[in-house]
């Protein structure tokens, strides 16, 4: 949505493999017609995910007709949005500054209490390896927590501010961190996170 412009959603971490699973077999009713249910799976998903079903009706001489609907599916009631105050390099010692939002699949904020980050430093590791007769080189990416902290936000915003000590590509990682009960207004909904670089 363009009121989000420059917010990073997702997380580019999770990956997801194509899953695929075969309905019931049904028979028509007398108005030709018939019903069936796709629930939608318990995932972790990094965003919006694409749903496709596709349907095959036989009569009874064995004519079949195939038919495919495909659907974009939000897995989750709203997403974390991060956006950083700084888009090139930030000088050690200088804060850095991140607006976060949780925004509903209609684009709407949602009303969540707290996020819990963790900053993180990106750290790359290439290693040579011999491989039958030829050197190739394998890069890793780990992460190095360095900072945490709670969000508290209101009317779907909240603030993290963040000074780097040291130099280095930092990573901020947020998730849901439930408020005691006496503090919350409403239940957090599933977990959904979101990283920005």
């Amino acid at each position: 949505a363009p009121a989000f412009a420059g917010y990073q959603f997702g997380d580019p971490d999770i990956k997801l493999d194509r899953t695929e699973d075969t309905l019931d077999e049904l028979m028509v009713g007398e108005d030709g017609t018939a019903k069936i249910e796709v629930p939608v799976p318990a995932m972790r998903a990094p965003a919006a995910i694409s749903a496709e079903i596709q349907v095959t009706v036989r009569d009874h001489s064995g004519r079949t007709l195939t038919q495919r609907l495909s659907r974009t599916l939000d897995p989750v009631p709203y997403y974390i949005g991060v956006r950083s105050s700084r888009d090139n390099i930030v000088p050690v010692g200088e804060p850095l500054r991140f607006d976060i939002v949780t925004v509903r699949p209609e684009g709407t904020l949602a009303e969540v209490p707290s996020l819990e980050a963790t900053v993180a430093r990106v750290r790359w590791n290439s290693i040579v390896r011999m491989e039958g007769d030829r050197y190739n080189f394998t890069t890793t990416r780990e992460l190095d927590p360095v900072a945490t902290a709670t969000i508290r936000l209101t009317s779907g915003r909240g603030l993290l501010e963040w000074t780097p000590a040291d130099g280095g590509e930092p990573q901020v990682k947020l998730d849901i961190q439930p408020l005691p009960k006496k503090d919350r207004k409403a239940e957090p909904a599933e977990p959904e996170e979101a990283t920005a670089d």
